[in-house]
């Protein structure tokens, strides 16, 4: 009889660890989600408080040889697409409106529009080695998704996708010239 409270315990010992375990998680979901959406509103206040102009960084700055490093994208139905780990992906844009970027295999290159907070790109070619595991696809058909951008006031370049599905970020990078 003993022996069947200690199994009925540790049973219920179980159950109640599982369900404290599940909570957790959905609580940390939740509070991503709030996290995503108070990101957004906190952009919305930054592009409201300066009238759409671009924060600490001049446009000027961002057609120079700077580089771009991304960091992530989000998006609307809240899923986060981040570079899987060792991987880097570089976005450099030149004076002259034609980029370059290195992904986690290939290298891309082409022309962007630029005008006052719109941005788009295009005519992008690429190189065609296969890697296994490569998240270029995804990374490629975002960019050419891209229909605007702004910079934080952590000087993080945010790609706006057309739409409304998403946003790339890209944290600044210096490059040796």
């Amino acid at each position: 009889m003993a022996n069947n409270n200690k199994n009925t315990y540790g049973i219920v010992y179980l159950l109640v660890a599982a369900t404290v375990v599940s909570l957790f998680f959905y609580l940390v979901n939740k509070v991503d989600g709030l996290k995503v959406r108070n990101n957004v509103i906190d952009n919305i206040s930054d592009d409201i408080a300066n009238n759409g102009k671009v924060d600490n960084v001049s446009k000027t700055n961002l057609l120079e040889e700077s580089g771009w490093l991304w960091n992530n994208t989000k998006y609307l139905d809240r899923r986060v697409s981040f570079p899987n780990q060792g991987k880097i992906f570089n976005l450099i844009l030149k004076a002259d409106n034609t980029f370059y970027s290195t992904t986690d295999c290939n290298n891309l290159s082409g022309k962007y529009n630029f005008q006052d907070l719109k941005i788009d790109f295009y005519d992008i070619a690429r190189t065609e080695m296969y890697c296994e595991d490569m998240q270029e696809e995804k990374y490629l058909r975002d960019l050419e998704n891209v229909e605007s951008y702004s910079i934080n006031k952590n000087d993080i370049l945010i790609l706006n996708m057309k739409d409304g599905v998403g946003k790339m970020y890209f944290n600044l990078k210096s490059f040796e010239k």
